[in-house]
C-alpha cells in the first residue's frame, strides 16, 4: 500500500465522483504519469501530477467558457480537475473503453481514432499490441496494470476483471 499511495485523495475523489471516473483510474495514471510529482515536467512540455498539456488545458477552459482564464498546472487540485475532466471526455468518445481513453489521453484522441480506422484488429487487447506508437502501448499497459492493483488494494477482491475493458488480469 506505501507504493501505491491515494495521494491527494480528497481532490481525486470530489472530481471522480463529479464526472463518473473510478478514483483508482486517476491515482493509476498519476503514478505511472509522474510518480506523484507535483512539479514533473516532460520532454513534450506536459505538466504536474497527471502530466497536462497547457494546449490540453487551454483547450478544456475554452470548452468549458473559461477562454483565457489562467490555470497552474503544477497546482495539484487544478491539474486533477483539468485531468479527470479529460478523462471525462475521452470516456465519452471512447464509449467507456478504458485502453482506448488511456490511448488516446496519451497519444491524442485524433490519432486513436485514426488507428481504429485503420485497425484490422477485432479485439480490444490485440488492437493495443498493434498501436504504432510503442510509448502508448508501453502506457496502456502500465497504467491498466497499476489500475489493477489500486482495485486490488481497495478491496475488490483477488481478480481484477477488467474484461469489459478489453483485459483480465489475475492475482
Amino acid at each position: 500500500r506505501a507504493a501505491y499511495p491515494q495521494a491527494f485523495r480528497g481532490q481525486v475523489l470530489d472530481n471522480a465522483e463529479q464526472h463518473h471516473i473510478e478514483p483508482e483510474l486517476v491515482w493509476a495514471m498519476m503514478r505511472v504519469e509522474s510518480y506523484y510529482n507535483t512539479a514533473a515536467v516532460s520532454r513534450a512540455g506536459a505538466r504536474g501530477l497527471m502530466q497536462v498539456m497547457p494546449t490540453t488545458a487551454r483547450y478544456l477552459l475554452w470548452v468549458a467558457g473559461r477562454a483565457g482564464a489562467r490555470v497552474d498546472l503544477f497546482d495539484p487540485p487544478e491539474n486533477i480537475q483539468m485531468s479527470v475532466d479529460l478523462l471525462a471526455r475521452l470516456s465519452h468518445r471512447f464509449e467507456e473503453r478504458k485502453p482506448l481513453m488511456l490511448a488516446a489521453y496519451n497519444a491524442g484522441s485524433g490519432r486513436v481514432k485514426r488507428w481504429l480506422d485503420e485497425s484490422s484488429a477485432s479485439h480490444l487487447d490485440r488492437f493495443v499490441e498493434e498501436m504504432p506508437i510503442a510509448q502508448a502501448r508501453h502506457y496502456v499497459r502500465s497504467v491498466t496494470g497499476t489500475w489493477a492493483i489500486y482495485q486490488y488494494l481497495g478491496g475488490c477482491g483477488c481478480v481484477a476483471d477488467l474484461s469489459e475493458h478489453g483485459y483480465v488480469l489475475r492475482w
